[in-house]
Protein backbone atom coordinates (compact mmCIF):
# COMPACT_ATOMS: atom_id res chain seq x y z
CA UNK A 1 0.00 0.00 0.00
CA UNK A 2 2.89 2.32 0.82
CA UNK A 3 4.41 1.59 -2.59
CA UNK A 4 1.17 2.54 -4.35
CA UNK A 5 1.02 5.82 -2.40
CA UNK A 6 4.62 6.60 -3.32
CA UNK A 7 3.89 5.83 -6.95
CA UNK A 8 0.92 8.22 -6.95
CA UNK A 9 3.05 10.96 -5.41
CA UNK A 10 5.74 10.36 -8.01
CA UNK A 11 3.19 10.49 -10.83
CA UNK A 12 1.68 13.74 -9.51
CA UNK A 13 5.17 15.24 -9.24
CA UNK A 14 5.95 14.25 -12.83
CA UNK A 15 2.66 15.72 -14.02
CA UNK A 16 3.41 18.96 -12.14
CA UNK A 17 6.90 19.15 -13.65
CA UNK A 18 5.49 18.55 -17.14
CA UNK A 19 2.91 21.34 -16.57
CA UNK A 20 5.60 23.72 -15.35
CA UNK A 21 7.76 22.96 -18.39
CA UNK A 22 4.83 23.60 -20.70
CA UNK A 23 4.06 26.91 -18.97
CA UNK A 24 7.73 27.91 -19.23
CA UNK A 25 7.77 27.06 -22.95
CA UNK A 26 4.55 29.03 -23.45
CA UNK A 27 5.99 32.09 -21.70
CA UNK A 28 9.22 31.80 -23.71
CA UNK A 29 7.24 31.64 -26.97
CA UNK A 30 5.19 34.73 -26.01
CA UNK A 31 8.34 36.69 -25.08
CA UNK A 32 10.02 35.63 -28.32
CA UNK A 33 6.93 36.67 -30.29
CA UNK A 34 6.91 40.12 -28.69
CA UNK A 35 10.64 40.46 -29.42
CA UNK A 36 10.12 39.55 -33.08
CA UNK A 37 7.21 41.98 -33.39
CA UNK A 38 9.26 44.76 -31.76
CA UNK A 39 12.20 44.08 -34.06
CA UNK A 40 9.87 43.99 -37.05
CA UNK A 41 8.41 47.35 -35.98
CA UNK A 42 11.91 48.82 -35.86
CA UNK A 43 12.74 47.46 -39.27
CA UNK A 44 9.47 48.66 -40.77
CA UNK A 45 10.09 52.16 -39.45
CA UNK A 46 13.66 52.06 -40.83
CA UNK A 47 14.99 52.89 -37.37
CA UNK A 48 17.06 49.84 -36.54
CA UNK A 49 19.55 50.19 -39.44
CA UNK A 50 19.91 53.89 -38.65
CA UNK A 51 20.62 53.23 -34.97
CA UNK A 52 23.27 50.63 -35.82
CA UNK A 53 24.83 52.85 -38.49
CA UNK A 54 24.95 55.88 -36.19
CA UNK A 55 26.41 53.76 -33.39
CA UNK A 56 29.26 52.71 -35.68
CA UNK A 57 29.74 56.27 -36.93
CA UNK A 58 29.79 57.49 -33.34
CA UNK A 59 33.31 56.14 -32.94
CA UNK A 60 34.50 58.58 -35.60
CA UNK A 61 34.76 62.34 -35.63
CA UNK A 62 37.47 64.83 -34.81
CA UNK A 63 35.60 66.01 -31.68
CA UNK A 64 34.73 69.59 -30.93
CA UNK A 65 35.51 72.32 -31.75
CA UNK A 66 34.67 71.80 -35.41
CA UNK A 67 34.43 74.16 -38.33
CA UNK A 68 31.03 75.83 -38.72
CA UNK A 69 29.15 74.96 -41.93
CA UNK A 70 29.11 78.60 -43.00
CA UNK A 71 26.23 80.57 -44.43
CA UNK A 72 23.72 82.50 -42.34
CA UNK A 73 22.76 80.63 -39.16
CA UNK A 74 18.99 80.38 -38.95
CA UNK A 75 18.22 77.74 -36.32
CA UNK A 76 19.78 75.08 -34.10
CA UNK A 77 17.90 72.23 -32.40
CA UNK A 78 18.75 69.08 -30.42
CA UNK A 79 18.09 65.75 -32.14
CA UNK A 80 18.40 63.25 -29.31
CA UNK A 81 22.04 63.61 -28.27
CA UNK A 82 22.95 65.01 -31.70
CA UNK A 83 22.48 68.57 -32.96
CA UNK A 84 20.87 70.04 -36.08
CA UNK A 85 22.13 73.22 -37.70
CA UNK A 86 19.96 75.03 -40.25
CA UNK A 87 21.57 77.80 -42.27
CA UNK A 88 20.24 79.73 -45.26
CA UNK A 89 21.04 76.91 -47.69
CA UNK A 90 21.64 73.59 -45.93
CA UNK A 91 20.62 71.30 -43.09
CA UNK A 92 23.39 69.61 -41.09
CA UNK A 93 23.33 66.95 -38.37
CA UNK A 94 26.40 66.42 -36.13
CA UNK A 95 26.92 63.75 -33.49
CA UNK A 96 28.45 64.29 -30.06
CA UNK A 97 31.93 63.62 -31.46
CA UNK A 98 31.62 66.39 -34.03
CA UNK A 99 31.11 64.06 -36.99
CA UNK A 100 28.73 65.24 -39.70
CA UNK A 101 25.98 62.64 -40.11
CA UNK A 102 23.88 64.57 -42.61
CA UNK A 103 24.36 67.51 -44.94
CA UNK A 104 21.56 68.26 -47.38
CA UNK A 105 20.20 71.29 -49.16
CA UNK A 106 16.87 72.27 -47.66
CA UNK A 107 13.67 73.23 -49.43
CA UNK A 108 13.68 77.04 -49.50
CA UNK A 109 14.32 80.22 -47.54
CA UNK A 110 11.09 79.61 -45.63
CA UNK A 111 11.99 76.09 -44.47
CA UNK A 112 10.85 75.35 -40.90
CA UNK A 113 12.58 72.70 -38.75
CA UNK A 114 10.98 70.86 -35.80
CA UNK A 115 12.66 68.21 -33.64
CA UNK A 116 11.41 65.88 -30.91
CA UNK A 117 13.45 63.01 -29.53
CA UNK A 118 15.31 61.42 -32.43
CA UNK A 119 12.90 62.63 -35.11
CA UNK A 120 12.90 65.78 -37.21
CA UNK A 121 10.23 67.31 -39.43
CA UNK A 122 10.98 69.96 -42.05
CA UNK A 123 8.48 71.79 -44.23
CA UNK A 124 8.15 74.97 -46.24
CA UNK A 125 5.62 77.51 -45.10
CA UNK A 126 2.91 77.66 -47.77
CA UNK A 127 4.21 74.58 -49.59
CA UNK A 128 2.84 71.05 -49.69
CA UNK A 129 6.08 69.10 -49.30
CA UNK A 130 7.53 67.93 -45.99
CA UNK A 131 10.26 65.53 -44.82
CA UNK A 132 10.58 63.37 -41.72
CA UNK A 133 13.97 62.12 -40.51
CA UNK A 134 14.94 59.58 -37.88
CA UNK A 135 18.32 60.81 -36.63
CA UNK A 136 20.17 61.35 -39.92
CA UNK A 137 18.06 59.19 -42.23
CA UNK A 138 15.06 60.43 -44.20
CA UNK A 139 12.06 58.26 -43.39
CA UNK A 140 9.42 60.08 -45.42
CA UNK A 141 9.47 62.45 -48.36
CA UNK A 142 5.86 63.52 -47.99
CA UNK A 143 3.36 65.56 -49.97
CA UNK A 144 0.34 67.04 -48.21
CA UNK A 145 -3.00 67.66 -49.91
CA UNK A 146 -3.01 71.38 -49.11
CA UNK A 147 -0.41 74.12 -48.39
CA UNK A 148 1.07 73.73 -44.89
CA UNK A 149 0.87 76.73 -42.55
CA UNK A 150 1.82 75.18 -39.21
CA UNK A 151 3.04 71.78 -37.99
CA UNK A 152 3.80 69.97 -34.73
CA UNK A 153 5.94 66.92 -33.95
CA UNK A 154 5.15 64.73 -30.93
CA UNK A 155 7.50 62.84 -28.64
CA UNK A 156 6.22 59.50 -29.97
CA UNK A 157 6.88 60.48 -33.57
CA UNK A 158 3.29 61.40 -34.45
CA UNK A 159 2.82 64.73 -36.20
CA UNK A 160 0.16 67.27 -37.12
CA UNK A 161 -0.12 69.41 -40.26
CA UNK A 162 -2.31 72.53 -40.40
CA UNK A 163 -3.55 73.78 -43.77
CA UNK A 164 -6.47 75.62 -45.34
CA UNK A 165 -9.13 74.30 -47.71
CA UNK A 166 -11.81 75.98 -49.81
CA UNK A 167 -14.39 74.82 -47.23
CA UNK A 168 -12.62 75.53 -43.93
CA UNK A 169 -10.28 78.18 -42.59
CA UNK A 170 -8.16 75.45 -41.01
CA UNK A 171 -7.81 71.72 -41.43
CA UNK A 172 -5.70 69.96 -38.81
CA UNK A 173 -4.57 66.46 -39.82
CA UNK A 174 -2.79 64.26 -37.27
CA UNK A 175 -0.70 61.30 -38.42
CA UNK A 176 0.72 58.35 -36.47
CA UNK A 177 4.43 57.61 -36.21
CA UNK A 178 3.86 55.12 -39.06
CA UNK A 179 2.69 58.06 -41.26
CA UNK A 180 -0.95 56.93 -41.31
CA UNK A 181 -3.75 59.48 -40.92
CA UNK A 182 -5.09 59.32 -37.38
CA UNK A 183 -7.67 62.08 -37.02
CA UNK A 184 -8.74 65.18 -38.90
CA UNK A 185 -10.31 68.29 -37.46
CA UNK A 186 -11.97 70.92 -39.67
CA UNK A 187 -12.71 74.31 -38.17
CA UNK A 188 -13.83 77.75 -39.29
CA UNK A 189 -11.21 79.29 -36.96
CA UNK A 190 -7.71 80.27 -38.14
CA UNK A 191 -5.39 77.84 -36.31
CA UNK A 192 -2.05 79.51 -35.61
CA UNK A 193 -0.34 76.86 -33.43
CA UNK A 194 -0.73 73.19 -32.48
CA UNK A 195 0.94 70.94 -29.92
CA UNK A 196 0.77 67.18 -29.26
CA UNK A 197 0.86 65.67 -25.78
CA UNK A 198 3.68 63.23 -24.86
CA UNK A 199 1.38 60.17 -24.86
CA UNK A 200 0.15 60.99 -28.33
CA UNK A 201 -3.51 60.94 -27.28
CA UNK A 202 -4.43 64.62 -27.31
CA UNK A 203 -3.76 67.91 -29.09
CA UNK A 204 -3.91 71.58 -28.16
CA UNK A 205 -4.69 74.10 -30.90
CA UNK A 206 -4.54 77.89 -30.69
CA UNK A 207 -6.79 79.75 -33.11
CA UNK A 208 -7.09 83.49 -33.76
CA UNK A 209 -10.30 85.38 -34.37
CA UNK A 210 -12.14 88.56 -33.44
CA UNK A 211 -14.90 89.29 -30.96
CA UNK A 212 -16.52 92.68 -30.39
CA UNK A 213 -13.82 94.39 -32.43
CA UNK A 214 -11.08 92.83 -30.30
CA UNK A 215 -8.51 90.15 -31.07
CA UNK A 216 -9.36 86.78 -29.54
CA UNK A 217 -7.17 83.72 -29.00
CA UNK A 218 -8.96 80.42 -28.35
CA UNK A 219 -7.15 77.37 -26.96
CA UNK A 220 -8.97 74.16 -27.93
CA UNK A 221 -8.11 70.83 -26.30
CA UNK A 222 -8.80 67.96 -28.68
CA UNK A 223 -9.20 64.32 -27.60
CA UNK A 224 -8.20 61.77 -30.26
CA UNK A 225 -10.31 58.98 -28.71
CA UNK A 226 -13.53 60.92 -29.30
CA UNK A 227 -12.30 63.09 -32.21
CA UNK A 228 -13.80 66.15 -30.53
CA UNK A 229 -12.91 69.27 -28.58
CA UNK A 230 -13.23 68.54 -24.84
CA UNK A 231 -12.42 72.00 -23.44
CA UNK A 232 -11.68 75.56 -24.55
CA UNK A 233 -10.07 78.65 -23.09
CA UNK A 234 -10.74 82.09 -24.59
CA UNK A 235 -8.29 84.96 -24.17
CA UNK A 236 -9.65 88.30 -25.35
CA UNK A 237 -7.26 90.97 -26.61
CA UNK A 238 -4.24 88.65 -26.64
CA UNK A 239 -2.14 87.21 -29.47
CA UNK A 240 -0.74 83.68 -29.16
CA UNK A 241 3.07 83.45 -29.18
CA UNK A 242 3.76 79.95 -27.87
CA UNK A 243 1.92 76.69 -27.14
CA UNK A 244 3.52 73.56 -25.73
CA UNK A 245 2.76 70.51 -23.58
CA UNK A 246 5.14 70.56 -20.62
CA UNK A 247 3.90 67.05 -19.74
CA UNK A 248 0.64 65.16 -20.11
CA UNK A 249 -0.97 67.24 -17.36
CA UNK A 250 0.20 70.80 -18.03
CA UNK A 251 0.22 73.05 -21.09
CA UNK A 252 2.12 76.33 -21.40
CA UNK A 253 0.21 79.09 -23.21
CA UNK A 254 2.26 82.19 -24.02
CA UNK A 255 0.67 85.34 -25.43
CA UNK A 256 1.72 88.95 -25.74
CA UNK A 257 -0.06 89.38 -22.41
CA UNK A 258 2.01 86.85 -20.52
CA UNK A 259 2.17 83.19 -19.48
CA UNK A 260 -0.58 80.80 -18.43
CA UNK A 261 -0.14 77.19 -17.38
CA UNK A 262 -3.39 75.31 -17.91
CA UNK A 263 -4.69 71.89 -16.93
CA UNK A 264 -4.74 69.66 -20.01
CA UNK A 265 -7.85 67.83 -18.79
CA UNK A 266 -10.21 70.80 -18.53
CA UNK A 267 -8.39 73.91 -19.75
CA UNK A 268 -8.47 75.50 -16.30
CA UNK A 269 -5.75 78.08 -15.61
CA UNK A 270 -3.47 76.84 -12.82
CA UNK A 271 -1.11 79.82 -12.68
CA UNK A 272 -0.47 82.93 -14.73
CA UNK A 273 2.15 85.64 -15.13
CA UNK A 274 0.92 88.89 -16.64
CA UNK A 275 3.11 91.43 -18.39
CA UNK A 276 2.14 94.86 -17.07
CA UNK A 277 4.94 96.68 -18.89
CA UNK A 278 7.20 95.59 -21.71
CA UNK A 279 7.05 92.61 -24.01
CA UNK A 280 8.11 88.97 -24.23
CA UNK A 281 11.23 88.66 -26.37
CA UNK A 282 12.21 85.01 -26.06
CA UNK A 283 10.90 81.78 -24.52
CA UNK A 284 12.49 78.39 -23.86
CA UNK A 285 10.70 75.33 -22.46
CA UNK A 286 11.34 71.70 -21.55
CA UNK A 287 9.54 69.07 -19.48
CA UNK A 288 10.73 70.68 -16.23
CA UNK A 289 10.87 74.44 -16.74
CA UNK A 290 9.63 77.53 -18.57
CA UNK A 291 12.13 80.30 -19.24
CA UNK A 292 10.93 83.76 -20.29
CA UNK A 293 12.81 86.88 -21.37
CA UNK A 294 10.81 90.04 -20.64
CA UNK A 295 11.96 93.42 -21.96
CA UNK A 296 10.94 96.78 -20.56
CA UNK A 297 11.35 99.19 -23.47
CA UNK A 298 10.87 102.27 -21.28
CA UNK A 299 13.79 101.51 -18.97
CA UNK A 300 15.74 99.44 -21.54
CA UNK A 301 16.09 96.51 -19.16
CA UNK A 302 15.66 92.78 -19.67
CA UNK A 303 14.61 90.22 -17.07
CA UNK A 304 15.05 86.44 -17.33
CA UNK A 305 12.37 84.60 -15.31
CA UNK A 306 12.27 80.86 -14.56
CA UNK A 307 9.05 78.94 -13.77
CA UNK A 308 8.28 75.32 -12.97
CA UNK A 309 5.65 73.31 -14.85
CA UNK A 310 2.89 74.64 -12.57
CA UNK A 311 3.74 78.20 -13.59
CA UNK A 312 5.23 79.04 -10.19
CA UNK A 313 8.14 81.48 -10.35
CA UNK A 314 11.45 80.01 -9.20
CA UNK A 315 13.67 83.03 -9.69
CA UNK A 316 14.62 85.95 -11.89
CA UNK A 317 17.67 87.97 -12.87
CA UNK A 318 18.61 91.04 -14.91
CA UNK A 319 21.75 90.09 -16.90
CA UNK A 320 22.76 93.75 -17.37
CA UNK A 321 23.38 93.27 -21.08
CA UNK A 322 21.10 92.47 -24.01
CA UNK A 323 20.28 88.75 -24.14
CA UNK A 324 20.97 86.96 -27.42
CA UNK A 325 19.91 83.44 -26.43
CA UNK A 326 19.18 81.27 -23.40
CA UNK A 327 18.79 77.59 -22.51
CA UNK A 328 17.44 75.65 -19.53
CA UNK A 329 18.27 72.10 -18.45
CA UNK A 330 18.99 69.89 -15.45
CA UNK A 331 22.39 71.57 -14.94
CA UNK A 332 20.86 75.03 -14.65
CA UNK A 333 20.16 78.04 -16.87
CA UNK A 334 22.53 79.47 -19.48
CA UNK A 335 22.12 83.04 -20.71
CA UNK A 336 24.05 84.39 -23.70
CA UNK A 337 24.81 88.10 -23.89
CA UNK A 338 27.38 90.14 -25.82
CA UNK A 339 29.83 89.56 -22.93
CA UNK A 340 29.57 85.78 -23.01
CA UNK A 341 27.65 82.93 -21.39
CA UNK A 342 26.37 83.28 -17.83
CA UNK A 343 25.38 80.22 -15.84
CA UNK A 344 22.66 80.24 -13.15
CA UNK A 345 21.07 77.67 -10.87
CA UNK A 346 17.32 76.99 -10.75
CA UNK A 347 16.75 79.94 -8.44
CA UNK A 348 18.46 82.19 -11.03
CA UNK A 349 21.42 82.78 -8.72
CA UNK A 350 24.58 83.44 -10.72
CA UNK A 351 27.17 80.65 -10.61
CA UNK A 352 29.82 81.44 -13.18
CA UNK A 353 30.54 83.33 -16.37
CA UNK A 354 32.21 81.94 -19.47
CA UNK A 355 34.10 84.79 -21.06
CA UNK A 356 33.68 84.32 -24.78
CA UNK A 357 32.83 86.88 -27.44
CA UNK A 358 31.30 86.50 -30.87
CA UNK A 359 28.79 83.77 -29.95
CA UNK A 360 25.66 83.67 -32.11
CA UNK A 361 23.59 80.92 -30.44
CA UNK A 362 23.73 78.36 -27.63
CA UNK A 363 22.06 74.93 -27.47
CA UNK A 364 21.67 72.21 -24.84
CA UNK A 365 21.66 68.64 -26.15
CA UNK A 366 22.14 65.75 -23.77
CA UNK A 367 24.55 66.92 -21.09
CA UNK A 368 26.44 69.25 -23.39
CA UNK A 369 26.09 72.95 -24.08
CA UNK A 370 27.01 73.82 -27.67
CA UNK A 371 27.83 77.37 -28.71
CA UNK A 372 28.03 78.64 -32.25
CA UNK A 373 30.25 81.31 -33.76
CA UNK A 374 30.68 82.26 -37.40
CA UNK A 375 33.81 80.12 -37.61
CA UNK A 376 33.30 77.20 -35.19
CA UNK A 377 30.96 75.03 -33.16
CA UNK A 378 32.30 74.53 -29.63
CA UNK A 379 31.15 72.69 -26.51
CA UNK A 380 31.00 73.49 -22.83
CA UNK A 381 30.72 70.60 -20.37
CA UNK A 382 27.79 70.85 -17.97
CA UNK A 383 27.39 69.45 -14.50
CA UNK A 384 24.26 69.48 -12.34
CA UNK A 385 24.15 72.16 -9.68
CA UNK A 386 20.88 71.04 -8.09
CA UNK A 387 17.94 68.81 -8.83
CA UNK A 388 15.38 70.17 -11.32
CA UNK A 389 12.22 71.50 -9.76
CA UNK A 390 9.25 69.49 -10.93
CA UNK A 391 5.69 70.57 -11.40
CA UNK A 392 2.60 69.46 -9.55
CA UNK A 393 0.68 66.24 -9.75
CA UNK A 394 -1.42 65.34 -12.80
CA UNK A 395 -4.56 66.03 -10.85
CA UNK A 396 -3.87 69.76 -10.54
Amino acid sequence: MAKATDFQKLRKRRQRNILLRRLFILVAVVVALFAVLSLNNLLVNQQFPTVVNNFIQGFGGSRFPIRAPGGILRDVQPLGNDIVVLNNTNLHVYNRNGRELLGVQHMSDSTVMLTSGNRMLTYTFGGTGFNIYFQNRMMLDGEHDNPIRVAALGERGNYALVSSTWQFASQVTVFTEQFEQHVRWDTSELVAMVALNPRGTEMAAASIGAQGGQLRTTISLFDFSTSSVKAQLELTGELILGLEYLNDAHIAVITDGGLRVINSANGRVINSYDISAGRLVLTRMNSEHILLLNENSEYRTQTVILFNTRGEELGRTEPGSMVRDMQVGSAGVYVLTAQGIGRYDHTMSHIEKVEQGGILRILLAGNTLYYFTEEEIRVLSTRPVNQPTRGGSPGD
